[in-house]
This record gives structure tokens, C-alpha cells and sequence, in this order.
């Protein structure tokens, strides 16, 4: 058993704060290139089919390693794990500078360096959110949890704008500045001392029987089948948010520097929201804080309807931007403290399979009744669906019996 800090307070806890601190960059820097990526495929291809092509191949690939990448997370060592990740996302970033910069940089470079890095990412995301509460103790999970939510928020503050700005500069810079962001996280994560995982014997099973185990497990968890089907359904109604938002801004005449601004505000609200949501969890009762969000999701996108306007939609971003690591945190608490070590990396890519598998469907709907019906209707549907999918929510008894206090004691 590994013996982790017993103090409360986060900034007491080394290998927390080189993890956060590491990933809080490394995200900074993600954002950077993923802003730059289609930027680059256009200018290098002059196709927006390639760019189309090239982010649906992405999208499919962590889809399909998601499930494998669990299994085999919680077979070998997540340390490890995480340092092959970010050495080679390192590499597959460098390349691209370094190939633009002296060679010639090729369609085929961008398809195999964009596979790389989500194969890689994908591991590398469900080893760290696996190895948490081994970096933490108990009542500091929630804290930690809000500490990377907040990792989020900043990612959607600074990283798009900066990459944009690197970018105008010199377009092979933001790859450059991913592959710096890339060596902070390893060099952090090789300063940590503590074990990523409990002592365990290796079963022997085949991998698709481990993955299958992961899956049954959760779904004989009452409240974690609940909580990963309404996560996908919100997911999948919220989806085309951002597209939603650019379309009624542009309708407005709003320039790009101001789409920025508004989306950027998503960033801030998801800051206070990663701050205040460990206090939220203590105070309130599990269901309350998953009924009233979802109620919320559905209520905030009203307005829009009504009256949209630059600023509505600022507020309308940042408040469902708040909103959303309030939910991710109670949800994520849950799941880390019923979930033994041995199944934390099946079961979290299970629920992430489950939860995200939509959002592509949600993007491609939402972009045809934007341009067949017009936003009204698509906000209308989307309204229609977040409040069906909030009184499903209200009649799972198993919601509305959890209890956050309760929770806290599991495990």
C-alpha cells in the first residue's frame, strides 16, 4: 500500500503538485497545437476536406483505444505508461517543426504525427486520471479533482489565443512550443516519488476479457450506469455548443477577436467552477448536485432563444462552463472511491466510451439543423432534449438516493 501524505492541503503534497503543475502546462500547450493543427493542414494541403479528414481520424481513433488503452493501464505501470506518452508526443510534435522547418512537410507527416499523439493521449489521460487517488488521500480527492478541472479552464483560457498568436508568427512554433510543454510534464512526472498504482499479481486473462470485466462492472454499479448515461446524453445534446455560439455571434456582426472573448469567458467560468466545486460537493446532497445541473444545462440555453445577443452569450458560456466541473468533480468522486485500483483504468475508459461516444453524432446533427432550420429550432431541440433527458435523470431512484455525504465515506 502506498503511503501518501496525510496533511489536507494540496500545496503540502509534492507529487500532487508536480503532476498538476506538469499537466497544467502540457494542456496549455495541447490546446496551442490543437488550434494550429487544421490552421497548418489548410496551409500545407489547401483542402478543408483534409482537415475534415484528418479530425474524424483523430475522433476515431481515441474511440477505438479507449477501451484497450483502460485494460492495459491497469495492467502495466502507469508511471511508465505516462513518461512512453509524453517522450513520444515529445518526438511526434518536434518532428513536425523540425520536418517543416528543414524538410518538407507532407500530408502523410500530419496524418501519422495527429495518429500518434491521440494514440498516445489517450493513454496517457486515462493513466493519470487513474493514478489520482494514489497521488492523494481520500479527503483530498475532491480538492485534486477541482485542481484538474481547473486545468481545463485554463487550457480554454490561454491555449487557443496563445496558439493563435503562434501561429501568426511562424506556423511550425505552436508545435514547437507543445513539444517544450511535453518536456515540463515529463521531467515533472520523473520527479515524483510516489507509487501510481496498488501491488498486484498479473491475472493471465486476454485482453478482451479484461476489457468486458471493466464494462460489466460498471454497469452492476447502479449509480455509475446512471451517472455515464446521462453524462452521454448531456454530452450529446451540449455538444454543438460552441458552433451554436459562433453562428449567433457571427449573425450579430461579431468579429473573431470577439467570438474569442466569448468563448474564452468558458475558460474563466470553468476556473471558479473547478474552485468552488469541492465546497459545492461538501455542503450538498449528491442528487441535488446532479439534478439541479442537469436542469440547469437545459434552462441556460432558453435565453438564447428569447434574446441572443454577444454578451447573452458570454454569460450563457461561462455559466455552463461553471457549471460543468461542479458535476465532473461529484461524478469523478464517486466513481474513484467505489472502484478498486486494480479496475480504475477499465472502468474510467468505460465511462468515458460510454459518456463521450455521442459527442461526434451530437456535432454532425447539430451542424445539419444549423444550416437546414436555422438556431432557433436547434436550440429548441436541444432545450427539448436536455429537459427529457433531466426528467429521466429525476426518475432514477438511484440518483435521487445518493447521497454525497455518504459517498465521501466509501471505499
Amino acid at each position: 500500500m502506498t503511503l501518501k501524505k496525510t496533511s489536507s492541503s494540496l500545496w503540502q503534497n509534492r507529487d500532487f503538485l508536480l503532476l498538476w503543475s506538469g499537466q497544467t502546462l502540457s494542456s496549455v500547450g495541447t490546446a496551442v497545437s490543437l488550434l494550429a493543427f487544421p490552421l497548418l493542414i489548410l496551409a500545407v494541403t489547401h483542402s478543408p476536406a483534409q482537415a475534415g479528414f484528418i479530425s474524424a481520424m483523430r475522433s476515431l481513433t481515441y474511440l477505438l483505444f479507449v477501451l484497450p488503452a483502460g485494460a492495459l493501464v491497469d495492467r502495466w505501470d502507469r508511471k511508465i505508461v505516462m513518461v512512453v506518452c509524453d517522450t513520444g508526443r515529445l518526438l511526434s510534435m518536434a518532428s513536425i517543426f523540425c520536418i517543416g522547418i528543414f524538410g518538407n512537410l507532407t500530408i502523410e507527416v500530419l496524418y501519422i504525427t495527429g495518429f500518434i499523439d491521440v494514440l498516445l493521449g489517450t493513454f496517457f489521460s486515462i493513466a493519470e486520471v487513474t493514478c489520482l487517488p494514489q497521488v492523494v488521500n481520500k479527503e483530498q480527492l475532491p480538492s485534486a479533482m477541482g485542481r484538474t478541472q481547473a486545468t481545463v479552464g485554463i487550457m480554454n483560457l490561454i491555449g487557443s489565443p496563445l496558439g493563435g498568436l503562434l501561429f501568426s508568427i511562424q506556423i511550425f512554433l505552436p508545435f514547437l512550443t507543445d513539444a517544450a510543454s511535453y518536456l515540463f510534464s515529463l521531467v515533472s512526472l520523473l520527479f515524483m516519488r510516489v507509487k501510481f498504482q496498488e501491488q498486484r499479481e498479473p491475472t493471465g486473462q486476454h485482453l478482451v476479457k479484461d476489457i468486458t470485466e471493466g464494462l460489466h462492472w460498471l454497469w452492476r454499479q447502479p449509480l455509475l450506469r446512471a451517472m455515464a448515461l446521462v453524462t452521454s446524453g448531456s454530452v450529446f445534446f451540449g455538444a454543438g455548443l460552441t458552433l451554436i455560439v459562433i453562428i449567433i455571434a457571427q449573425s450579430h456582426q461579431a468579429s473573431s477577436e470577439v467570438i474569442g472573448i466569448i468563448l474564452s469567458i468558458g475558460g474563466i467560468g470553468g476556473i471558479i467552477g473547478s474552485m468552488i466545486a469541492p465546497k459545492v460537493q461538501k455542503h450538498f446532497r449528491f442528487a441535488y448536485v446532479i439534478l439541479g445541473i442537469v436542469w440547469l444545462f437545459a434552462l441556460l440555453w432558453i435565453p438564447l432563444i428569447i434574446l441572443p445577443s454577444p454578451l447573452l452569450l458570454g454569460c450563457v458560456v461561462g455559466a455552463i462552463s461553471l457549471l460543468s466541473p461542479i458535476y465532473n468533480v461529484a461524478n469523478m468522486d464517486y466513481r474513484f472511491k467505489i472502484t478498486p485500483d486494480v479496475m480504475r483504468g477499465r472502468v474510467n475508459s468505460v465511462s468515458r466510451l460510454i459518456s463521450n461516444g455521442l459527442a461526434p453524432l451530437g456535432l454532425t446533427l447539430t451542424g445539419l439543423l444549423l444550416q437546414y432550420y436555422g438556431t432557433k429550432m436547434t436550440i429548441l431541440l436541444a432545450v427539448g432534449g436536455q429537459i427529457l433527458l433531466a426528467l429521466l435523470a429525476m426518475m432514477s431512484s438511484s440518483i435521487r438516493n445518493a447521497h454525497i455525504l455518504d459517498i465521501s465515506h466509501q471505499g
